[in-house]
């Protein structure tokens, strides 16, 4: 697979510490308006939801455009984005990855707020927006890239976060 473009866009937590360094995305579609960005690695180990898988009126999307929107990105930034940050469904890993997803690598900070870590080469699982088999379970791709649609508990909170975000250019 070929190199895929990167940009930086925003500034979240990264180090242990909390210390702030801009997101590293990568570019998933690109027009001459805009550009489709999800980040290169996980930001943040949270819940999807205390009890139910609908995306929707989740805790992690209401999370993700209230104060993962303030605190990421400045006004003019913020200006920039179009619609709801989200993060991908099952149809869009395949169509963004293929069958395997790439590999994702929590931030120190996320790793440090509880993101699992393989212990076999420091990766993590994240979430995906998709409903899973039961009403409390979220689809997710586990840490080797592999899509798992049936899903986990959307209470569990060491799953990490890759925000997806369209900007305009």
């Amino acid at each position: 697979m070929e190199e895929r473009k990167k940009i930086f866009f925003g500034t979240y937590f990264y180090s242990e510490n909390g210390e702030k360094k801009p997101v590293e995305w990568i570019v998933l579609e690109e027009t001459p308006q805009d550009m489709l960005l999800i980040s290169l690695y996980g930001l943040e180990a949270i819940a999807f939801d205390h009890s139910s898988n609908n995306w929707e009126p989740s805790s992690l999307r209401a999370w993700l455009n209230g104060d993962f929107k303030k605190e990421a990105f400045a006004k003019a930034e913020q200006s920039k984005i179009q619609g709801d940050i989200t993060i991908l469904d099952i149809d869009e890993v395949r169509k963004y990855f293929g069958e395997t997803a790439d590999q994702l690598k929590p931030t120190p900070y996320a790793a440090a707020r509880g993101a699992f870590i393989s212990r076999d080469d420091g990766s993590t699982w994240w979430w995906l927006r998709s409903q899973g088999a039961q009403p409390n379970m979220a689809a997710f791709v586990y840490n080797d890239g592999t899509l798992f649609p049936d899903g986990s508990l959307v209470s569990r909170d060491n799953g990490a976060v890759r925000p997806v975000i369209r900007i305009k250019k």
